[in-house]
């Protein structure tokens, strides 16, 4: 099966949220190929980190509350990243696509 490769950018986000200390392992909220019209892939962006691969497995038995908790999980890493850094370099629509997610 062919995955959807992150482009440059997208890793460097990935390894931003890995160097925040909130966890080593990324978890992704959505399939990696995850479009929503108008705004593209946000599959390598909706990135959630994990400590633990048990929490990592943790996040898959979490039935109808697994997206809420993606989603809070998501904001807490963008809250960490611009009280380091600044803004999130999210492109435009990906972080109100996520925040408005449903399935």
């Amino acid at each position: 099966m062919k995955t959807a490769q992150p482009s440059a950018e997208q890793k460097r986000w990935r390894e931003s949220v890995r160097a925040l200390g909130m966890g080593e392992i990324i978890h992704h909220a959505t399939d990696r190929t995850m479009k929503i019209k108008g705004v593209g892939n946000i599959g390598h962006w909706w990135l959630v980190p994990c400590e633990t691969n048990a929490e990592h497995q943790k996040i898959h038995t979490l039935g109808k509350l697994r997206k809420l908790y993606e989603k809070c999980a998501f904001e807490m890493v963008v809250s960490n990243y611009e009280k380091q850094h600044g803004a999130a370099p999210l492109p435009d629509g990906v972080h109100e696509a996520i925040k408005e997610f449903s399935r």
